[in-house]
């Protein structure tokens, strides 16, 4: 098996796994660190393996053009949904744009599923079913259509990445109950023959309360529920090449109030 080395001499699992004296809740207790901007540097990993691994990690890059800016710079002098949707309207572009097609097809679709029932969110019952099942699931599940490779189920369940891995951890015996995975509010899975999670939503409640202890929570349960689906997609496909592997994402969405 190839292992990964970082400028130190040391592999990366064993950097990015922090000291012993970290809690059990912390996330790289169980081997997951952040990248990206302004992520601060985890004390025990050193100047050149941080910067190493932050090179590492590609974050695509997709600039609008100039038709889509002079479009949103004219949405912003709208006052109403009938301006809005008559300035999307007028909206002129090349056919072959294919950004443009994009933008304007969600901002069409966003102007029917958001602008609409936006006068649900402001009633005594903020619920946390009423901002998925009128905001939130509809935007994935318009995401998910565009692209038509993989599948995004709504609703509340359990990961089943999150209960296999359990399984193996557990080390359950057949006489034995099989584990729950974590339950969450939604997933996204592939398509084929033999799909798996690569993706999870968490709504911690409605949008407009105040509960950071819960918000804190499951964001932690984010990162086991993270770990569990990458590991699950190494065990299912064990044979899979190294380089493609330190390639793969899996994610987390989470939202949640003030």
């Amino acid at each position: 098996m190839e292992t990964w080395i970082l400028p130190s001499g040391k592999s990366v699992v064993d950097v990015i796994s922090g000291h012993s004296s970290l809690h059990k809740s912390h996330p790289s207790y169980m081997g997951i660190i952040r990248l990206g901007t302004k992520i601060q540097q985890p004390e025990w990993i050193g100047s050149d393996d941080w910067e190493y691994l932050q090179e590492s990690v590609e974050f695509p890059k997709d600039s609008l053009g100039p038709d889509a800016k002079k479009l949103f710079n004219d949405l912003l002098e709208t006052n109403s949904l009938a301006e809005y949707s008559e300035c999307i309207n007028n909206a002129k572009f090349d056919a072959k744009n294919k950004q443009m097609v994009f933008v304007v097809n969600v901002l069409r679709w966003f102007a029917d599923v958001v602008f609409n029932p936006t006068n649900a969110f402001h009633c005594p019952c903020e619920q946390e079913s009423i901002l998925g099942s009128l905001l939130l699931h509809p935007i994935l599940q318009y995401v998910s259509n565009i692209y038509n490779k993989y599948v995004y189920i709504p609703g509340e369940f359990y990961l089943q990445a999150s209960a296999n891995q359990r399984l193996i951890r557990r080390n359950i015996k057949p006489e034995d109950n099989k584990p729950l995975g974590l339950k969450i509010d939604g997933v996204f899975e592939s398509t084929g023959n033999r799909p798996f999670e690569f993706g999870m939503i968490e709504m911690s409640g409605g949008y407009n309360t105040d509960d950071f202890p819960r918000y804190l929570k499951d964001h932690v349960r984010g990162c086991w529920g993270m770990r569990d689906l990458l590991n699950n997609i190494a065990t299912m496909l064990p044979c899979g090449d190294y380089k493609v592997m330190r390639q793969l994402r899996v994610w987390f969405l989470h939202t949640h109030g003030k």
